[in-house]
């Protein structure tokens, strides 16, 4: 399609009917991805783009045989987003500006105006706490629902100058459980798969339309601390530097930050672990995030706890402002660079932590170059390096490779070697892996070494001294019935040798899993597993299993309700052996929507472990609040309790977005001991943030 320049801008009401559109060309003629792939969507979609120097216009006319069946719940931006799961009809554009069929911005609306935002690198990493300033309106109508977009030029990345770019379009029927695409719509790319999206043409005169953004704020926090004996309300204020954007070319952008405070941040969700390695966390500061996919390095993939999580992963920004045991350092300042420069992208990053009674500040250090070859392969590298006080280093250094083939065969592989003031000689680890996706079959066959003593302070390291080896198959056939959309089979085996060859873990599994037209989903897997302990494990405060040689069997059920309708639900059990003794593990979580307004998320975790040594059981509630009263002033909350350690923690947040990009937040946190329904021991915390953006 082409791109045509606006006359004037259209009026951001959410209905397209001003003059303006009736001069864009008009993209429709979408086909279904689901539920049956190539035929023509079941309803009419319209989408036409305008621009003009500051901004890209883009106006959308989803035609509905029935209005009064549109699925709008969601006013939380971010919310409607996730990938798998989806509460509301949506529509979304991917942008690729770099027209290089790899990288993309995304903008997501749904029938209320509610916005998400993400970047696309390499067809598969999304960044999706990328969170820029742009508006969008929508309303629902006799013919539908229609929606406007304006995407400010400047939030974007791309080669001045230039006349073309790449572009898609997604649109969800959410009540047929149906989605349609105008460019990608075949199953064995997903819609992110940039490569396969459109053509948009047209561009004239594209120039950078903005230079810098300093975003200051200020902080101001009352704390009344547990360990303070005459418990006084400790007062604290705080000016720092968010974020001093400066755009030094249309693709490469500095960032800067100063006395970075992330008050903001919401509280981790608590797990219970009963593996004996550590949990794996995500980042969730916005400096570091905004970015990250340019450092991502390796194939990152592996289990801890139940949890998805890499054996290895070279950059982990999480690290950064932490003491070694886990307790916030401050962060002084950091500086980051991102984008393109030719066929290449560049990622660097220095943050300086600061002094505090938990620890002394370090040095963080990441350079990542990675180069596009071919049409969807790269070559790259990743230098990491932390220094601490005394003059110790850690450094870590690797280089990559990814080349795609055949549409859907994937070959990739890295090698890494870490060098530390503590060790005598270099520590290595690599990794190849070659696989296979499509819409009909799944498979790969994965290796990585791990040396012993291989350290990464900037990385995160789930086991050293291993060599694992992973193959996986899966089979998905979609069976002609009318109340079955596909069926899956899985299955993996997977082994953890030491380096010295003996085995260490072992685990095969076999599933299938039933997908219907409902929405609606269930499965079954049985698992074997071997566990070899070298040292006692200590799973709960008070029971210990002992070193030796074990084999159990399992068996996970899942099930998953629809999430379109008002309440959804999502259980995972685990019935069977486990080491010496038994587990029984539910974990169901439902969500309530009452309206578009409130929403009401509680989750449980209940496991119950019988062993020689000792028996117990873990509870663990989680439940999710939110109240919109509109787009802009949302509020939200998050309790948790945990019976091991007899703990409650609150976190309780009003986000008021009082101009597009600038925000004021109120939070309240508290944590500590709580025991016959009443708190004992805690900390509470009070804060209010405030950012203020000036752009020129």
């Amino acid at each position: 399609m082409n791109v045509v320049r606006a006359v004037e801008p259209p009026v951001m009401d959410g209905i397209v009917d001003e003059s303006s559109w009736t001069l864009a060309d008009v993209a429709t003629n979408f086909l279904q991805r689901e539920p049956r792939e190539g035929q023509p969507a079941t309803e009419r979609t319209e989408v036409r783009i305008l621009y003009d120097d500051e901004n890209l216009y883009v106006g959308l006319i989803a035609y509905d045989s029935d209005p009064s069946a549109i699925i709008a719940t969601e006013l939380r931006r971010d919310a409607i987003g996730h990938q798998f799961r989806r509460s509301d009809d949506t529509f979304t554009v991917l942008l690729d500006t770099f027209n290089d069929g790899r990288s993309a911005f995304q903008f997501t609306v749904n029938p209320l105006g509610t916005r998400y935002d993400a970047t696309i690198r390499n067809e598969r990493e999304v960044n999706s706490n990328w969170d820029e300033a742009w508006e969008a309106a929508a309303q629902i109508t006799s013919r539908g629902w229609e929606a406007e977009l304006v995407i400010p030029l400047r939030i974007l990345r791309y080669s001045a100058g230039a006349s073309d770019w790449g572009v898609d379009f997604e649109r969800q029927i959410l009540r047929k459980n149906e989605q349609v695409a105008w460019s990608n719509y075949r199953r064995d790319f997903q819609f992110i798969a940039v490569s396969q999206a459109g053509d948009l043409r047209g561009f004239e005169n594209l120039s950078v339309t903005q230079r810098f953004r300093l975003r200051p704020y200020f902080l101001g926090t009352v704390t009344s601390l547990f360990e303070d004996p005459g418990r006084t309300n400790n007062v604290d204020e705080q000016l720092g530097i968010d974020d001093l954007k400066i755009q030094l070319t249309s693709n490469l952008t500095a960032d800067l930050t100063y006395n970075t405070d992330f008050a903001q941040v919401e509280l981790d969700e608590q797990r219970v672990n009963l593996t004996r390695f550590d949990l794996f966390f995500p980042e969730k500061r916005d400096f570091f995030l905004e970015g990250a996919n340019n450092f991502s390095f390796g194939q990152q993939s592996g289990l801890s706890g139940g949890f998805e999580a890499p054996v290895l992963q070279l950059f982990h920004s999480r690290n950064i402002g932490l003491s070694e045991f886990g307790e916030p350092l401050p962060i002084d300042f950091g500086a980051k660079m991102t984008g393109k420069i030719g066929s290449g992208n560049l990622g660097f990053l220095h943050v300086r932590t600061g002094d505090s009674e938990f620890g002394e500040g370090r040095n963080y250090t990441a350079l990542r170059w990675r180069q596009d070859v071919l049409e969807r392969s790269s070559v790259g590298a990743l230098v990491t390096n932390v220094e601490g006080p005394d003059g110790h280093t850690n450094t870590v250094v690797g280089a990559d490779v990814s080349f795609t083939f055949l549409d859907n065969l994937n070959i990739s592989a890295f090698g890494a070697r870490a060098i530390d003031d503590d060790l005598e000689e270099g520590k290595y680890a690599g990794q190849f892996r070659i696989g296979w996706q499509s819409d009909l079959w799944t498979a790969s066959v994965d290796v990585m070494r791990i040396d012993p003593g291989f350290r990464s302070d900037l990385g995160f390291v789930l086991r050293e001294d291993v060599v694992r080896r992973d193959y996986l198959a899966s089979f998905n056939p979609r069976p002609d019935v009318s109340w079955l959309r596909s069926v899956t089979f899985d299955t993996f085996f997977t082994t953890f040798h030491d380096t010295r060859g003996d085995l260490v873990t072992r685990q095969g599994s076999a599933g299938a899993f039933l997908n219907f037209e409902s929405g609606d989903a269930i499965g079954v897997a049985y698992l074997n597993t071997f566990e070899r302990l070298d040292f006692p494990f200590q799973i709960h405060p008070e029971v210990t299993i002992p070193p030796g040689e074990y084999e159990f069997n399992s068996l996970d059920v899942f099930a998953f309700t629809f999430d379109g309708r008002r309440i959804s639900a999502a259980t995972m059990g685990t019935f069977g052996q486990f080491f010496d003794g038994t587990i029984l593990s539910l974990s169901p979580e439902v969500t309530i929507r009452f309206s578009e307004k409130l929403q009401l998320s509680p989750a449980f975790s209940y496991n119950k472990i019988d062993l020689p040594g000792g028996s117990f059981i873990s509870n663990l509630l989680n439940a999710r609040a939110s109240y919109s009263f509109s787009d802009r002033w949302l509020t939200d909350a998050l309790v948790q309790y945990n019976n091991l350690f007899n703990t409650v923690s609150i976190f309780a947040r009003l986000r008021y977005i009082y101009r597009i990009g600038d925000d004021i937040y109120l939070v309240y946190r508290q944590a500590g001991e709580y025991d016959g329904f009443q708190f004992g021991r805690h900390d509470r915390t009070l804060t209010l943030k405030v950012t203020r953006s000036f752009d020129w």
